[in-house]
């Protein structure tokens, strides 16, 4: 309960990641939509996500374990793959994310 009145008090980094689709095209998208910095974020996919025609593992990229820092209201944006490609190969439509990261309190 104090974690969470602490939170509520003095805000926290909230990590976020989302699929966007923009004129067929997939891009992975990270932001930080709480009230704190972030630091030291890492990120796994329950899948291994293959972008780029198939030629990338993108979930492997170091983008996903090394984040040192992420302001509030700031986004990191990779490309994933065209649509088409993507589909074609039955890449995973349903994916869990697992986020962690800390605050500047630790």
């Amino acid at each position: 309960m104090i974690g969470y009145l602490k939170d509520r008090l003095f805000g926290r980094p909230e990590v976020i990641v989302d699929f966007i689709f923009d004129d067929g095209l997939f891009f992975i998208s990270i932001k930080n939509i709480g009230s704190t910095s972030a630091y030291r974020i890492s990120i796994s996919f329950d899948h291994p996500l293959e972008g780029v025609g198939g030629t990338k593992s993108v979930s492997d990229l170091a983008l996903f374990s090394g984040i040192e820092f992420l302001p509030p209201g700031k986004e990191i944006r990779t490309f994933l793959d065209a649509s088409a490609s993507y589909f074609s190969r039955c890449q995973p439509t349903m994916v869990t994310v697992t986020v962690r990261s800390r605050n500047d309190r630790g």
